[in-house]
């Protein structure tokens, strides 16, 4: 798969080709379903609003997005996909992958090795390394792997300084001031950058609620996606 050296420039005119990339890219990708077993990706309803959402966030030159979903509907896994892609795509980028617990990162990981094994030769991506720490390929782009924790944790992505930023359960995540702290780490004008914060919903006393508020008095910077149950096709329900 090609793509731009770290010398050029993201815009959103680019922005066409960078999908017609992505979904060339998840095309070549197995999963492991409980529905299906092991195949080959097709996106259904609401993965289908997620990447649409995406695209077109980027193509406004949004690169913040925060994504309300219902549980079950593999909005996680394609968050993943587009981690993998996004890295390979731009060399040199640095990134996070942030979920609320250790098992779950490991977990993440997990599937993380999967997709990675799973691609053809055509669209294989070099790694360096993938272990407790995280993913490392050969164009120098890497992944992180942290646990917000589900108390309080201040330092959350301290001494690090990030373009790329993947947190997952959002809602679970344990205080306000892990994700302050988190957000001083981020990038705030490299072209490429891309933030999303996915999680189901817990209520209004968490700090995933506050986010989605924010996206409404930020919208040109921010945007917030709403996934329900009912994006789920009938025979998966």
């Amino acid at each position: 798969m090609s793509g731009y050296t770290i010398d050029e420039l993201f815009s959103p005119a680019m922005v066409p080709d960078l999908r017609d990339a992505f979904e060339d890219f998840i095309s070549h990708v197995q999963i492991d379903s409980k529905e299906t077993g092991t195949d080959y990706i097709r996106p259904y309803m609401g993965q289908r609003m997620f990447i649409n959402e995406i695209f077109d966030a980027l193509e406004n030159d949004i690169h913040w997005l925060v994504v309300l979903k219902a549980r079950q509907l593999g909005i996680t896994t394609f968050s993943l996909l587009l981690d993998l892609f996004w890295l390979n795509y731009f060399p040199g980028l640095q990134g996070g992958l942030v979920t609320d617990t250790a098992p779950n990162m490991v977990g993440l990981r997990t599937i993380i090795a999967r997709m990675l094994n799973s691609l053809p030769p055509s669209h294989k991506i070099a790694v360096v390394q993938n272990n407790i720490n995280g993913l490392v390929l050969a164009n120098g782009s890497k992944l992180d792997y942290l646990v917000a924790g589900t108390r309080r944790n201040g330092g959350l992505g301290r001494s690090r300084a990030y373009n790329f930023m993947h947190g997952t359960e959002c809602s679970s995540w344990g205080d306000s001031s892990g994700l302050e702290s988190l957000e001083k780490t981020l990038a705030k004008s490299y072209p490429a950058r891309l933030y999303v914060f996915e999680s189901t919903a817990r209520g209004f006393q968490n700090l995933f609620y506050n986010m989605w508020e924010q996206t409404k008095s930020d919208d040109l910077n921010k945007r917030g996606l709403f996934i329900g149950w009912w994006a789920k096709p009938e025979e998966y329900a």
